[in-house]
């Protein structure tokens, strides 16, 4: 059974690629099947899972890189026999966070070859996997501004988060939406942003919905209702910590699918994945997953 590690040698500003010679030298004197291969490019990750399925349906995958290679490769094998195991080597790396208390990839590493395999939920959007967070409005915006940030030397990934809230909060877009949740009637709301989440965590440690579990089988809804630039900057800190929850503006939900409207285009983050919609369909797909862990 060969172990495949899909490394991104973006990822980290170099953090992926160093990992890789890390692997060679746990891997190299044993009598495992194991290779590295490398990403190119957007989407090269999801290419490769598939080709690597296809070749051998229980193969095991991992993930070198941050969140964004990590949805390519959920992309590329979900619903299939593979397993998937996590090194995670971005700048984010939230979603090892509801996997996992080890964070480092190389004590990950020594583990993860051996570990358990779980039955793991996953989530869609508008068609598109999703194993962490997804979510429509200013968070979103604030992934688009991050990416921006981390570009820049110097900038590590919190910093260049706080840049991003800042930037989208002079523009304070707010979102008339309909909402229909597991086939309710339509609501409308007016929204600054609406998370539809596996995990827990997002944007680099922030915890918009505390109490999500990535095998129950459910996704979480969490919006924040529109507010003012004065009350957003007394909400985001208590929003970055998940001490939110008992504030007015924030709705909690538990949900097997909806759907989201908008008469313009939302801004969609789909675990760092940035495109916009007019109509959002989200749904669950529990346990579709073999996640390894160590």
């Amino acid at each position: 059974m060969e172990h495949l590690f899909i490394v991104n040698p973006a990822a980290g500003k170099g953090h992926a690629l160093a990992m890789a010679e890390h692997i060679r030298q746990r891997f190299e004197h044993t009598s495992l099947d194991w290779r590295i291969v490398k990403t190119w490019g957007p989407g090269h990750a999801t290419i490769l899972a598939r080709e690597a399925v296809a070749a051998q349906p229980d193969i095991h995958v991992y993930s070198v890189g941050g969140d964004g290679t990590l949805n390519e490769i959920v992309n590329g094998i979900a619903g299939t026999d593979a397993s998937l195991g996590i090194l995670p080597c971005g700048t984010g790396n939230d979603a090892i966070r509801s996997i996992t208390d080890v964070h480092d990839p190389i004590l990950l590493l020594e583990g993860l070859v051996d570990a358990r395999i779980e039955r793991t939920d996953l989530g869609t959007l508008n068609g598109k996997w999703f194993l962490n967070i997804a979510s429509a409005g200013f968070d979103a915006e604030v992934v688009a501004k991050t990416q921006h940030y981390k570009k820049l030397p110097l900038v590590p990934g919190s910093l260049a988060y706080m840049m991003g809230v800042l930037d989208a909060l002079i523009q304070r877009n707010q979102h008339e939406i309909t909402l229909s949740v597991d086939g309710g009637e339509p609501e409308q709301h007016r929204i600054l942003l609406a998370a539809f989440a596996n995990g827990r965590f997002y944007g680099g440690g922030m915890i918009p919905t505390p109490t999500a579990s990535m095998t129950d089988g459910e996704l979480n809804l969490f919006m924040a209702a529109a507010m003012t630039r004065r009350r957003i900057l007394k909400f985001f800190p208590l929003f970055m910590k998940g001490k939110h929850t008992h504030l007015e503006e924030a709705t909690f939900r538990n949900f097997k699918t909806l759907w989201m409207e908008s008469d313009h285009d939302l801004p969609i983050n789909v675990d760092g994945e940035l495109s916009t919609a007019r109509r959002i369909e989200v749904q669950v797909h529990p346990g579709i997953l073999r996640m390894k862990h160590p």
